[in-house]
């Protein structure tokens, strides 16, 4: 399957294709002004929700990056498990209710590989994984109030 992705073939301009630039060539469209996000927006949509993500997107010990997805332009993270933790608070915080106590509790989640380990493995999908995109498992536990 690589092996069509980047044939010889691909990589050749069909004769009567139309030339549209920054379109149906490399060149880029220079007529808009490129522009960073935060000037893109001026507004931002904020919330009070108390998430956090399972994973740590690095891989301890080696500080890579965990990947959920690879492909031929490299890998990247675009795949999440939030939750809301249950969080200890203090008694000044439980005063002002500031902080609720009821969450959930991370048990354990399915480890997430290194880039350079899946490229060995063929990329993805592969033999051992058969999507673009490795599973993403979480073990949670909550306490119900009698």
């Amino acid at each position: 399957m690589l092996q069509l992705r980047f044939c010889p073939a691909a990589c050749v301009r069909p004769q009567k294709l139309i030339l549209i630039s920054g379109v149906t060539d490399i060149t880029p469209d220079t007529t808009q002004d490129v522009q960073h996000y935060e000037k893109r927006f001026k507004d931002y949509l904020m919330h009070q929700v108390d998430l956090e993500s399972v994973y740590e997107h690095v891989l301890p010990g080696s500080g890579s990056p965990e990947l959920t997805t690879l492909h031929s332009e490299g890998g990247a993270t675009v795949d999440y498990i939030f939750y809301s933790p249950k969080r200890t608070s203090t008694k000044n915080q439980m005063a002002c209710k500031k902080i609720s106590e009821k969450g959930l509790k991370l048990l354990g989640y399915l480890s997430l590989l290194s880039e350079d380990l899946l490229w060995s493995m063929n990329g993805l999908p592969n033999h051992i994984f058969p999507s673009d995109h490795l599973s993403l498992v979480a073990r949670f536990q909550m306490e119900l109030d009698n």
